[in-house]
């Protein structure tokens, strides 16, 4: 019985051990004393950035119309240039019947056979043209003379076709006053009847000359221009339906910009893209303008340098654009922006921590602030602070 008393008392204890009265657990769960969440502040470089997608496309596209002029409507025709190729000037876009349509850089439109004699602004226009094809075509004023003529045909040449026929009026005219000269110089006592003559002559002269069919010239804003696509084959009939789309040779990415990012962005400021296929480039942006009706602003950005191959794959995609709009001039020092405080006097403070857990408010002049950090160095009087001391960020 002694035992078994024994026996009993020694479960009971061990049993009393094992049970927790909630209060107990409650106090043995109880959370720590708060204590400060410091971490180093840090040496490193800062770059604030702007970051948006923008659309890749080429300039300008503009849908190629073809004036039927003077040709049958209903010839057929083959494209010159296919889609990916450039247009440059003086350059055959296409070919109707046996003959070509040359681009050339121009405002006016081509609405009219142009021929010796001629005066008019498309007249200074197709002079100006050819001036920088490098074809002399005399003074260049408003008035189509023997030079200009003498310049359309060789522009023709230049790309292997023969230059258009006079008028059949005009050779006429011009066979019909050199015969009057010749007629006039047999006589023994020509006088006025050869100075008349010779005048006719003059006159005819005047007007002869290689003519620029109004069918076969299409004029564009700009040169170079990229074909984006070629609506016609060769063998279509030639109808009032663009025959292809062109666009500027220079590809563009724009990109739309809220507000407040948009004020931070600059013409000649570097944008860093993604390519579709992988990798990145760079670029530089060309216009900020306001996007109007919209808000924002929409910003043009030029791509550097791209081979072909990325050319044809960024053509028409959206990709992602980078923008640094401000950085550091090398490494600084950095806190968190949650290290951040404001004192009485609206002031910029950092809570300091030393080995023994005690904190220091220091007041701090505030630089960039850029991915989640700010620059901060003392302000005057207060205590210097380096790399690697701690700072409070929270509790």
């Amino acid at each position: 019985m002694a035992s078994i008393a024994v026996l009993a008392l020694v479960v009971g204890l061990v049993a009393g051990m094992q049970i927790t009265s909630p209060a107990d657990a409650a106090s043995r769960t109880a959370p720590p004393d708060a204590t400060d969440v410091a971490v180093p502040v840090e040496r490193r470089a800062l770059v604030n950035q702007v970051v948006a997608r923008a659309d890749a496309s080429f300039e300008g596209a503009i849908d190629v119309l073809i004036e039927p002029g003077e040709v049958r409507q209903g010839s057929r025709y083959w494209p010159g240039a296919g889609g990916g190729d450039q247009l440059n000037e003086g350059a055959a876009v296409l070919e109707v019947v046996g003959r070509p349509v040359i681009a050339l850089e121009g405002e006016l439109p081509m609405y009219r056979t142009l021929s010796p004699g001629m005066r008019g602004p498309d007249v200074l226009q197709l002079e100006q043209a050819l001036s920088r094809l490098g074809l002399n075509p005399g003074y260049i004023d408003n008035v189509y003379t023997g030079d200009t003529a003498r310049a359309v045909a060789g522009m023709y040449q230049r790309i292997g076709y023969a230059a258009p026929p006079m008028s059949p009026d005009i050779e006429a005219e011009l066979d019909a006053a050199r015969q009057a000269v010749r007629e006039a110089e047999r006589m023994e006592d020509a006088g006025d009847v050869l100075d008349e003559a010779r005048a006719r002559l003059g006159e005819a002269q005047a007007q002869a000359g290689t003519p620029l069919p109004i069918s076969e010239v299409q004029y564009f804003p700009t040169l170079p221009r990229r074909v984006d696509d070629v609506k016609v084959r060769r063998g279509d009939v030639l109808e009032s339906a663009p025959v292809m789309t062109a666009s500027g040779a220079d590809m563009v990415l724009t990109a739309r910009i809220n507000d407040v990012s948009g004020e931070l962005i600059a013409e000649g400021d570097e944008a860093i893209f993604d390519l579709p296929r992988g990798g990145t480039a760079t670029g530089t942006v060309t216009d900020v303008r306001d996007a109007s009706g919209s808000g924002g602003y929409e910003v043009s950005i030029e791509p550097g340098e791209l081979t072909p191959e990325q050319v044809d794959a960024l053509r028409g995609s959206n990709v992602r654009v980078t923008i640094p709009v401000a950085s550091t001039e090398g490494e600084v020092l950095v806190v968190p922006l949650a290290a951040l405080t404001a004192g009485p006097g609206g002031e910029s403070r950092i809570e300091l921590q030393d080995d023994d857990g005690v904190t220091t408010l220091v007041r701090v002049n505030v630089g960039l602030s850029a991915q989640g950090f700010a620059e901060v160095t003392p302000a005057e009087g207060e205590p210097r602070f380096d790399a690697g001391d701690l700072v409070v960020v929270g509790r």
